[in-house]
């Protein structure tokens, strides 16, 4: 109370010496920096397309459109069908309820205000308030500038990149870049964050930042408090990161600039801030003044864990009579497993657990306490080299103008497939949605023969009914054909489930030549020897890829492992997204249930168990929502039906089948006897069974030939060749 007694006094015999600098606006040039390749653009290929079907779901294709949703009656579920750009100042959206699903578009805006004594907006934002919302699977690029004049007793400033201020709201793979700068010259506070303003009792997650941020409060009453996240977060906050500049000044009462967040009264993990961050005060004031590389000042109650600094600065600027504090991680609440880089700007007090060199901090060496393999990737290409969370909801890139590869052009031309039924990724991969057996129907084709002869002495066959798991794909002009197994276990009742994807290439041109022969097919003895060996020549192929059949000189699609010997191949996110609609499609009861299927690990089952909304242990059952599947459901689905455990742990799978096929492969194909491969040392005859297997890439429940845990336990390191070199 003395405090603001004296601030009250010290405002009233200061007022007339800055009357006229508090009505006179400071323009703030607004400057928004890109990288070559950002994080923000990877994400946009790795979104979740909902059903179209879903009930209720109200599509937006245009800024009109967008804008219509503040309109009561027009719906509660959005879903972006397009990029949307704003051409005139835009106006937030204020009491949304609803759920906004990006589907991995971005929305441009911008809000450029000068007022006069009184702000004309108080919540700036794409949207202003939003209590009980969810938004999600957003890209946000905006620029926020306010300047108000001076009058005494004015509404406080809310300003977020996505909303201003929050209440019992969730946001979920969010990312706002840009630039907010606000300058406030009223008697009033101002809570300024690159996601949200004022959060509370609000959950936010896998999102981030690359706003540069600057809250500035030129009354002599009036505190500033600014994020990379949040101004003010009552709620909590996991796997984020924030890369922009963090500003606060304040005249009078303190000031508060945090990485994450300026003021924390929640909860914040396995996030990092890589951001710098400054906090200003005054001469004139009494209040202190705060900077914090993850936050500014945390109340009692609040924590911040397993949270990381890269922050090449933290530092505070004070006058005569009031202190400063500036701390790596924040001043006040509970502090654990928090680590730094170890020459931060600006000395603030170490309040980390452990510190490391920069290039250390582009490792996942320092984070080995953290939950590092389920949440984050590391990449020399992406975010300075910092961690990042790729493409981590298993989400369907859907860009908008197929690329029809060359091979599939026969197939498209004669409508044995469409368009829709492709799905590409921006890397080059393409997958045919339409299973195998459905095209060899439409072509006129309804068996496919060997030269096998069963105990009857009939000529063996493919029934169509052997391809209905079977999926073409394409990827650098090279075919074959995926598995998606989705069944429910043997001793259920069904087949095992899981994927596979053989590195083995498949030529589509023996299905058109059986096709044409079929099209021109005789009772002359020519015309159908012609045919049957085509006839053969496809059975060959189709059993070689089906069984990952190796060949005697141990050749492989080198095309196809070497686009999956890349880490971050967007194509196994595809296809995760695509087994999980099949999975959803077949096997959901009406009810929502999905049943495990029966061979599940130890491992698996524990995981589950993590997830009780989701998991029903005693009927052996998970339960989903198909029209709003949320990342923990998505899991579920791909632990209990692939057998992985680590969210980035589907996509590893095919990596490492695909570098043992490459390692081993030309290993096979050489003149030396004994490889050496992560510690193992093996002869031909032992490397060519773990050949057999890795060119197979099978991800599934009871197919565990490869160790998954080596991934998590190595971290990549020791996967090593004269090919790709480290990873």
């Amino acid at each position: 109370m003395k405090k603001k007694l004296i601030n009250r006094i010290l405002a009233m015999l200061l007022i007339l010496v800055f009357l006229i600098g508090m009505f006179l606006p400071i323009n703030v040039q607004a400057t928004v920096t890109t990288d070559d390749v950002t994080t923000n653009e990877i994400l946009t290929n790795s979104t979740t397309s909902p059903d179209d079907d879903t009930e209720n779901v109200v599509h937006i294709s245009d800024a009109m459109e967008f804008s219509q949703i503040r309109i009561p009656g027009s719906g509660n579920n959005f879903v972006l069908d397009n990029d949307i750009e704003i051409p005139l100042n835009w106006e937030p959206i204020d009491n949304f309820t609803g759920t906004l699903d990006g589907n991995g578009h971005t929305i441009t805006y911008d809000i450029d205000e000068s007022t006069g004594a009184i702000p004309t907006i108080q919540f700036l934002g794409l949207f202003g308030t939003c209590d009980g919302a969810t938004i999600k699977n957003l890209n946000v690029t905006g620029n926020i500038l306010l300047t108000t004049g001076g009058s005494l007793f004015n509404p406080n400033v809310y300003a977020g990149g996505v909303i201003a201020n929050a209440k019992n709201t969730t946001l979920e793979n969010v990312h706002f870049s840009g630039n907010i700068n606000i300058n406030t010259s009223n008697d009033n506070s101002s809570w300024v964050g690159g996601l949200v303003g004022k959060a509370e009792n609000t959950q936010i997650v896998l999102s981030s930042n690359k706003a540069s941020i600057t809250a500035k409060g030129d009354s002599i009453i009036g505190t500033s408090r600014a994020g990379g996240l949040c101004g003010e977060l009552d709620g909590t906050i996991e796997s984020c990161y924030n890369f922009g500049n963090i500003m606060a000044t304040a005249i009078s009462e303190s000031p508060y600039a945090g990485g994450l967040v300026g003021y924390n009264k929640g909860t914040i993990a396995e996030s990092y801030n890589a951001g710098k961050v400054k906090s200003e005060g005054s001469g004139l004031s009494l209040s202190d003044v705060y900077a914090g590389g993850i936050a500014a000042f945390g109340e009692n109650g609040s924590s911040i864990t397993n949270c990381a600094v890269m922050s090449p600065e933290i530092n505070v600027t004070i006058g005569y009579i009031n202190n400063g504090y500036k701390y790596i991680i924040a001043n006040g609440g509970s502090k654990s497993n928090n680590i730094s880089i170890n020459n931060i700007v600006g000395a603030p007090t170490n309040d980390s657990n452990s510190q490391y060199t920069q290039d250390e901090m582009k490792t996942t060496s320092p984070y080995s306490g953290f939950d590092f393999y389920n949440k984050w990737m590391i990449s020399e290409n992406f975010n300075n080299g910092y961690p990042f969370h790729y493409i981590n909801n298993y989400v369907n890139i859907a860009i908008q103008d197929i690329i029809v590869p060359q091979k599939l052009n026969f197939f498209i031309n004669n409508n044995f497939i469409s368009i829709n039924d492709l799905k590409q990724t921006s890397d080059g991969f393409t997958l045919c949605t339409k299973p195998l057996s459905e095209i060899f129907s439409d072509m006129g084709i309804d068996e496919i023969r060997t030269d096998q002869y069963n105990e009857e002495g009939e000529l063996q066959t493919f029934e169509l009914a052997d391809l209905d798991d079977w999926y073409i794909f394409s990827v650098a002009n090279t075919c074959s054909i995926l598995k998606m197994r989705n069944g429910i276990g043997k001793t259920k009742g069904g087949e095992d489930p899981g994927t596979a994807i053989p590195f083995i290439e498949l030529d589509l041109d023996l299905i058109k030549l059986f096709y044409e022969d079929l099209q021109q097919q005789t009772e002359e003895s020519e015309n159908e020897l012609q045919y049957f060996e085509h006839e053969l020549q496809l059975s060959d192929a189709i059993d070689k890829v089906t069984r990952g059949v190796v060949d005697s000189d141990c050749s492989y699609s080198e095309p196809i492992a070497d686009y999956f010997a890349v880490l971050y191949s967007e194509a196994n996110h595809l296809i995760a997204e695509e087994y999980i609609k099949k999975i959803i499609s077949l096997d959901m009861d009406s009810n929502g249930y999905i049943i495990v299927p029966s061979e599940i690990s130890t491992d698996q089952e524990e995981f589950l168990l993590t997830l009780p909304d989701i998991y029903d242990e005693e009927n052996e059952r998970i339960k989903v929502d198909a029209g709003n599947l949320t990342l923990d459901e998505k899991h579920a689905i791909l632990v209990c039906r692939t057998g992985n455990q680590s969210l980035n742990n589907y996509a590893a799978e095919n990596f490492l089948h695909a570098r043992y096929t490459v390692i081993i492969g030309d290993f096979l194909q050489g003149t030396d006897e004994i490889l050496e491969l992560d510690d193992e040392i093996m002869d031909r005859a032992a490397a060519l069974v773990k050949f057999d297997a890795s060119i197979k890439a099978d991800a599934g429940v009871g197919e565990e030939s490869f160790s998954k845990e080596m991934i998590i336990i190595k971290g990549y390191e020791n996967m090593l060749d004269s090919k790709y070199g480290n990873v």
